[in-house]
């Protein structure tokens, strides 16, 4: 028996398919807070009061005699040819059934109608009529007030759109144009799951965005001990090749090979000239931006598919620490937050307070994060606006000189992470000797404080001690840079 997730991973990879289904499933890691399922939230948006709940392990009869006595199901299980699937929300109308997908995200694309459509194949295989299809979804343009109108979170999407937000194909008719036999898919399914494991094949979806989590347990020997391996190279399509021309060190690749990439540049230059590469004269330039005194910020937040609290929208986050290091003429100075519940205000009040009112502010990839958090809190909290954007725009990534090619470390790699870059540096200030070593355990265990309202003393000292390790961290990198260009 096989469930249509399934069918996506053998779609995805056979191999991918045999390892999750045969002991070696992948750990879910839950980036995004739901506090209720959205096919609850679906139910309330479409007013539902009498339906018919579908059950783990329930058989084909099950849904039939619920629709004989309701009209609506929910969580409907139902299985054809040893597929199972679960639909979200269903209803019986005179004409056939409508369909209510759900999707957390904000306006439904196209990239998953296989997905859907897969499970519409099984429904007409039981003969099941089907009338309508919709997705419903998160609507991003929703703000919400003191109290959540889930009418208003929530949208019922009868076409897909494009990646500019305009309506394209009709959901009903594009899943229904998409709707293809699986039966030989799944007689292959079967054949692949009771054989040995396949032989791995790399194809761009292995690293697309990024690795697949079987990646180094598929191709073991690009996981080198080796800094200088050709497999260490970033941005590159033209590894294999390079193999395959026996070209495995970094310093053997030639010029013509490099894809116009600074950072492939610098990673070759560097395994040319003793183990480091250092634009002295670009790296000049950078640091003259920087203004005294110098601040090192870090925030740490939780990411909510319904927004919470007044003022937010579905999947924004909400900061609930960051660590502040100082470097002043009087010497290095530190101040820290952490809070619980709607923090929001504290966090931004504390922090204002005590960041300098001019200077540099040093973030590590701070256009994709701290930056974002502050606009979004600026938004949010008007009366702070003008600070708040302020403060934003005075913000420089720390992470800029590796990113454009300025500096490179064989020791690397090829992995530009903060805590990467620190166990070159700096040892001493590596993230193994702390509690928490991970920013999404850092989450985790305040979801839980955060739900319970209780933060104890040992876990507000070991968040404290992983969001400070960040910011001390690019006080170093920033005084390695430093003493480079001198």
């Amino acid at each position: 028996m096989f469930h249509i997730a399934d069918v996506k991973k053998f779609r995805f990879c056979p191999r991918f398919f045999w390892l999750h289904n045969n002991g070696q499933a992948l750990p879910r890691i839950q980036f995004v807070r739901m506090e209720e399922k959205m096919t609850e939230l679906a139910k309330e948006k479409l007013k539902i009061t009498s339906f018919f709940m579908g059950q783990r392990n329930d058989g084909n009869e099950v849904f039939q005699q619920g629709f004989q006595k309701e009209s609506w199901g929910i969580n409907v299980r139902m299985e054809a040819k040893h597929l199972r699937i679960k639909v979200p929300l269903m209803q019986k109308t005179d004409d056939g059934y409508d369909i209510y997908f759900t999707y957390l995200g904000g306006k439904p694309k196209g990239d998953d109608v296989r997905y859907y459509s897969d499970q519409i194949w099984v429904m007409m295989e039981l003969g099941i009529m089907i009338k309508d299809i919709f997705v419903i979804h998160l609507n991003q343009e929703y703000v919400r007030e003191e109290l959540l109108d889930i009418d208003q979170c929530l949208s019922i999407a009868t076409h897909f759109y494009t990646s500019k937000g305009l309506p394209s194909y009709l959901i009903t008719d594009h899943i229904l144009d998409h709707v293809h036999g699986l039966s030989s898919s799944l007689e292959e399914m079967v054949r692949v799951y009771q054989d040995t494991i396949p032989d791995p094949i790399k194809l761009p979806r292995c690293y697309r965005r990024q690795k697949c989590g079987y990646y180094h347990q598929c191709f073991p020997d690009e996981l080198s001990d080796d800094h200088n391996s050709v497999w260490t190279l970033v941005n590159s399509s033209n590894k294999p090749q390079m193999v395959k021309q026996g070209i495995l060190k970094l310093e053997e690749i030639e010029g013509d090979m490099i894809e116009g990439d600074r950072v492939q540049y610098a990673q070759i230059m560097a395994a040319r000239n003793g183990g480091i590469f250092f634009d002295r004269l670009a790296m000049t330039n950078w640091l003259s931006k920087v203004i005294k005194p110098i601040s090192f910020l870090d925030f740490e937040w939780d990411l909510y598919a319904i927004p919470p609290y007044p003022g937010m929208r579905p999947m924004e986050v909400l900061p609930f620490q960051y660590s502040l290091h100082m470097l002043t003429e009087e010497g290095l100075k530190h101040e820290q937050f952490l809070g619980v519940g709607d923090c929001r205000l504290d966090f931004i009040e504390s922090l204002l307070k005590n960041v300098p009112s001019e200077g540099t502010v040093f973030a590590y990839n701070a256009d994709g994060a701290e930056k974002l958090r502050l606009l979004e809190l600026a938004r949010q909290f008007p009366q702070y606006e003008e600070p708040l954007t302020a403060l934003a725009a005075r913000l420089l990534d720390l992470a800029q000189p590796l990113f454009m090619g300025l500096f490179y470390d064989v020791r690397l790699g090829g992995a530009f992470t903060l805590k990467k870059v620190i166990e070159i540096i700096n040892p001493e200030f590596a993230y193994a000797n702390l509690m928490i070593q991970h920013g999404l355990d850092a989450v985790e265990l305040w979801r839980k404080a955060d739900i319970s309202d209780t933060l104890s003393e040992q876990l507000r000292e070991d968040l404290f001690a992983y969001c400070k390790r960040d910011t001390e961290a690019m006080v170093e990198l920033y005084q390695y840079l430093e003493k480079l260009v001198k």
